[in-house]
């Protein structure tokens, strides 16, 4: 899920310092593990968010939905923040998420996820 690929937002960096040139990265299949024993949780998450999507809904599956509307909602927030005018007036950006302002991340990822409620 936030491994080196061509739309990490680390990418274009190491390109510009040149990392690429002197170190080698290599993907692992196996990106990370959640294990919870009081709940019986026992989660190897492979890299991809399709594969992520699929180890998750596997572990949850009356979670299908939200959860594959979660990962969209990261990988969108991770595309548009890739756009953001860094060097302009922030108020410039044409992004969805400065119509957020101040709000807490809790309250900006329940509300892209849909199950923000304002009552």
């Amino acid at each position: 899920m936030d491994g080196l690929d061509e739309d990490d937002l680390k990418t274009p960096v190491f390109e510009h310092l040149g990392v690429f040139e002197n170190v080698d990265f290599e993907q692992i299949d196996q990106f990370y593990r959640y294990v919870d024993p009081t709940r019986g949780t026992d989660i190897t998450v492979p890299h991809g968010p399709e594969a992520a999507i699929d180890a998750y809904a596997a572990a949850f599956p009356e979670e299908n939905a939200g959860i594959r509307k979660f990962i969209n909602v990261i990988l969108t927030t991770r595309r548009e923040v890739a756009d953001w005018p860094f060097f302009e007036e922030p108020s410039s950006s044409t992004t969805h998420l400065h119509r957020f302002g101040n709000e807490p991340w809790g309250d900006t990822g329940r509300r892209l996820s849909g199950s923000y409620s304002t009552t």
